[in-house]
């Protein structure tokens, strides 16, 4: 008797577990940023980027641009350079330029240089 209560507290338990990582599941789903997205968060780096290149400190995108960046660098040609892999819960952005290569992680509506 004791033996079925305790298995029936652990299969409980795992159904807990399970429909948790099922909702997390989903809301990464939901939330995973596009190219769209993408383009949205590149426009405002290009923004910071100019701030940052008055102040004489450079970012990501001027560091893959050789220094390039002002404002006739668009989104559009950024996002010509880009390559998106989907993988349904995050994704992964190659941005290719003059041969360097940068890596950024898009997951749960965030962009992470990795």
């Amino acid at each position: 008797m004791e033996k079925e209560a305790n298995e029936k507290k652990s299969s409980k338990s795992c159904l807990g577990c399970f429909g948790f990582l099922i909702i997390v599941a989903l809301i990464l789903f939901i939330s995973n940023p596009g190219k769209i997205d993408f383009g949205e968060y590149v426009e405002d780096e290009i923004e910071l980027e100019l701030i940052t290149i008055v102040n004489k400190d450079g970012g990501w995108l001027n560091l893959l641009f050789f220094g390039e960046i002002d404002k006739a660098i668009t989104v559009v040609d950024i996002l010509a350079s880009t390559r998106v892999d989907n993988y349904y819960l995050f994704s992964v952005f190659t941005v290719k330029h003059n041969g360097k290569k940068t890596k950024i992680l898009g997951i749960a509506d965030h962009f992470i240089l990795i």
